[in-house]
């Protein structure tokens, strides 16, 4: 498969998704709230680094891995009701986002809640060892 076969294979693919969010405008409402939630979170832990200074190293890191996993739960919820309305479309259901945000949260969150938190961690560390190798350069 050459380059241009990749391409157009996921020029088809956004062009499908462009189409089925234009059809069902719902499917958008996630991350919308998502984005939001997550600024409003991140620009709170910064408000709050930025009252307690100096901060240490470790605290540093605790601020960095609170961020990370605020960010992971966000997108994630966000990621398990656009699942869920999606299986609403695919059930001839109307689309009703209170009851997928309901059946996320307590189904579906739940569950992937661990799985969240150990890929976090673990990108926690891949980001602290960049870091630590980058300063020593």
């Amino acid at each position: 498969m050459n380059v241009r076969e990749i391409l157009w294979r996921n020029g088809r693919i956004i062009k499908n998704a462009i189409v089925y969010i234009t059809d069902h405008p719902k499917t958008i409402v996630p991350f919308v709230v998502n984005f939001l939630l997550e600024v409003g979170g991140l620009v709170a832990l910064i408000l709050y680094a930025n009252s307690i200074m100096p901060i240490t190293n470790l605290e540093f890191l605790l601020f960095a891995y609170v961020g990370l996993v605020w960010v992971s739960l966000t997108s994630a919820l966000a990621s398990l009701v656009l699942l869920r309305l999606m299986e609403q479309a695919e059930n001839d259901e109307p689309m009703r986002l209170m009851r997928a945000f309901w059946l996320a949260l307590k189904s579906d969150f739940l569950k992937s809640f661990p799985v969240v938190l150990v890929w976090y961690a673990l990108q926690l560390v891949i980001y602290v060892m960049v870091f630590l190798i980058n300063r020593n350069r």
